[in-house]
């Protein structure tokens, strides 16, 4: 049996993850008693633990609404948000609500909850109609007619949510359907104001449920295949974002625009035949996104495909947050949520994990100006991240020059995004994914010429790209044009790439044959000389080669030799397994490993089930190799090594969260010595990767943030000559 060389390593374990920050490391081993016990949560307005039942955590969700997204002040929720309230209606049996708002006390006026009724909320069980006669909306709506004093009323069932206004005529009392309720201080007008300001980002999951009960609403009403809505869909959300661009830019401008994107009235919302207003106002967006983005939305011609009620309806969803000012995690998982419902693919396709495609570029750590590609890109995951890690190391490097990216300095800011975002690519094979991927770029931040559709694998000679004009930016802000080919064939060039993230399909049966293996040395047999101890590839194609061992040498050509770095998501046997020894053999060849992470299984669950590393390489140059060359010895360094044992999910795709040593779950992080991890989670960006944290001080059981912190942590002391290793 042959002896195996053992790369000099530096580890990191359980407890340099947990202790990367002091603060939460005391507090997870810190035996204080618990607020709540297991199966509970507590509560946001009162702050008492209660039982964590799906319909609870309905009412959570809008709690959490009503204090971050309307606004409502802390310092009086429980004076103006009860729980479990009692409504009495002028006639009929009196209800008991899980969620009601009251008005503030007024000068002289009542100090009566029941003479204060606002907003009466009803959540009932999900798998409650909403035409239900007993508990349906119709039936809030009639007591919300009866109640005085009430004016909105919610009705929701953790799918499903309407909104009711009471509009009180001097002869009859109506409710109608409105989008949503008014913010905090702000009356009925505030739901149809034209002001850019009534929007607000979205938080929590409510971006999420939002587009899911577009996409019901549109497959129940318009029918067709669920990829069809999907698309239809799609168009109305990309003429959102291009209202918001056109407000945005008119103010930058100075000048006025009017909201388009918007219920104006409330015969749109409850008319048939005014809500074609809605449908005229989201075509004329939409033939501006048509001009913008001719290859992704096809022909002039093309149009929106739904009527004007359920463009009502969609809007009314979707008009009052703002997509721009939403976070890249709402926008993500809201958009991965509804694409993985009506594309996932058979070819192994499937969603690499946020926090798994933040650790990577954490770790890879772009800069603006370098070259990224990923070659396997699917709906955009890692490329999105790339985008959006770049976009804010140069805010900072704006900030840190003493100008405004966002203020007096934003064109210059929005120039160098541009120019960045041109050297960002993503490649492959499925065409719908494509264009997923290309949607997703746009509407994170407006970036997506470069990606294309390819065979990764195929000889770069054989690529065919689409006939047309690529508009592309100069440095100083002019436009230049040139066909997609030529912009292609320039840029697409093995060696000359400084990032290469990617998740290449694997996990499938499905091995690649012919031709096009000639042209990788991985996908020779090999044979080893048990004298000299090496491997050697044959001039013997193999028969079929599993397609992540091809991606694999095709990443590492694609890097500038010598600084380029991959970051490549691969099965353990690549790593372990003696039959794959030379795959290893030609890594340590032409590559320096940074780091390896052992994820555990649970990371892809439940979609797939298989054991997998993140590996860090970093090529290495034609002088390295030939000195190890004639030395016959690898160069001799420290590898950062991490065993990520929690991923914030179990082997079902529930949320997993910190708990201390007795296994109660921790809700200490919204007020831990006077920091609100809370909301420096919510505030956070891919630059920073914090632990997440939810509304309810609860911190998600997951160690690759830590990692990516202690990574950094390793790669300081190894620049600084500080690391102490076995040589």
């Amino acid at each position: 049996m042959r002896t195996k060389k053992k790369l000099p390593t530096r580890t990191v374990d359980d407890t340099a993850i947990q202790t990367a920050d002091p603060e939460i490391a005391e507090v997870i081993g810190a035996d204080e008693e618990p607020e709540a016990d297991e199966g509970q949560v507590v509560d946001l307005i009162t702050g008492k633990p209660v039982k964590l039942t799906s319909k609870e955590a309905v009412r959570q969700e809008e709690e959490r609404k009503l204090l971050e997204e309307f606004g409502y002040p802390e310092s009086e929720k429980q004076d103006l948000i009860r729980l479990d309230f009692r409504v009495k209606p002028q006639q009929g049996k009196a209800r008991r609500l899980p969620l009601v708002v009251l008005r503030p006390v007024g000068n002289g006026g009542s100090t009566k909850p029941e003479d204060r009724l606002y907003i009466l909320i009803d959540i009932q069980p999900e798998k409650t109609r909403l035409d239900d006669p007993k508990n349906g909306s119709e039936s809030l709506a009639e007591l919300l007619r009866d109640t005085p004093n009430a004016e909105f009323a919610v009705w929701t069932n953790g799918t499903e949510r309407i909104v009711w206004w009471k509009e009180a005529g001097r002869i009859k009392i109506r409710t109608k359907l409105i989008s949503d309720i008014p913010r905090f201080g702000k009356g009925a007008e505030d739901c149809f104001t034209l002001d850019k300001q009534a929007l607000r980002p979205a938080g929590g999951l409510s971006l999420r449920q939002a587009f899911q009960r577009c996409h019901d609403h549109i497959y129940a009403n318009r029918g067709g295949s669920n990829e069809a809505v999907f698309w239809e869909f799609l168009k109305v959300v990309f003429a959102k974002i291009q209202d918001e661009r056109r407000l945005q830019q008119a103010a930058a401008a100075g000048q006025p625009a009017e909201r388009l994107f918007r219920i104006a009235s409330l015969e749109e919302r409850n008319d048939e035949k005014k809500a074609e207003a809605v449908k005229r106002r989201l075509e004329q967006l939409y033939g501006e996104v048509r001009a913008a983005y001719p290859e992704l939305f096809g022909s002039q011609t093309d149009e929106i495909d739904l009527s004007g009620p359920i463009l009502s309806y969609v809007v009314a969803q979707l008009e009052l947050y703002s997509f721009l000012e939403s976070s890249v995690d709402v926008k993500g998982e809201a958009y991965e949520a509804i694409v993985g419902k009506n594309l996932q693919g058979t070819r192994g396709e499937f969603f690499t994990p946020r926090n798994a495609v933040k650790l990577g570029i954490r770790i890879l750590d772009p800069k603006p100006g370098d070259k990224c590609i990923d070659p396997a890109c699917g709906t955009g995951g890692f490329i999105v991240v790339i985008m959006n890690y770049i976009a804010e190391r140069l805010k900072r490097d704006i900030r840190a020059r003493g100008a405004d990216p966002d203020g007096r300095d934003s064109a210059d800011y929005a120039l160098q995004l541009r120019l960045a975002s041109q050297r960002i690519f993503g490649i492959d094979i499925n065409p719908n994914l494509v264009r997923v991927a290309r949607m997703n770029m746009v509407m994170n931040n407006d970036g997506q010429g470069g990606i294309t559709h390819l065979n990764s694998l195929d000889r770069p000679e054989n690529w065919r790209f689409p006939e047309g004009k690529h508009r592309f930016y100069r440095e100083d802000g002019s436009v230049g044009e040139e066909s997609i080919e030529a912009f292609f064939r320039r840029e697409l060039v093995e060696g000359t790439f400084d990032i290469c993230a990617t998740n290449p399909p694997f996990g499938t049966k499905i091995k690649i044959e012919g031709a096009l293996l000639s042209q990788y040395e991985l996908a020779h047999k090999w044979t080893y000389d048990a004298s000299r101890k090496t491997w050697s590839p044959t001039p013997v194609l193999q028969t079929g080669v599993a397609p992540e061992i091809l991606f694999i040498e095709r990443c590492v050509r694609l890097l500038k030799p010598g600084t380029g770095k991959l970051c490549i998501v691969l099965p353990d046997g690549i790593l372990g397994n003696p039959d794959d020894e030379y795959i290893r053999v030609w890594l340590l060849k032409h590559c320096e490993v940074l780091a390896l992470v052992d994820m555990p299984v649970e990371l892809f669950l439940p979609k797939v089930g298989i054991q997998t590393h993140l590996v860090f390489l970093r090529r290495k140059s034609t002088d390295e190799m030939n000195q190890e060359s004639l030395s016959g010895e690898p160069a001799s360094y420290p590898i950062f090594m991490a065993v990520a044992k929690k991923v914030g999910k179990d082997r079902r795709a529930n949320r997993l969260y910190k708990r201390d040593r007795d296994g109660r779950v921790l809700e200490h992080f919204r007020h831990l010595d006077g920091v609100d991890y809370y909301q420096i989670s919510r505030t956070s960006t891919v630059v920073d990767f914090e632990p997440e944290v939810d509304e309810h001080g609860r911190m998600v059981d997951d160690d690759l943030p830590f990692i990516a912190k202690a990574y950094h942590e390793f790669l300081a002391k190894k620049e600084n000559g500080q690391l102490d290793y076995d040589r």
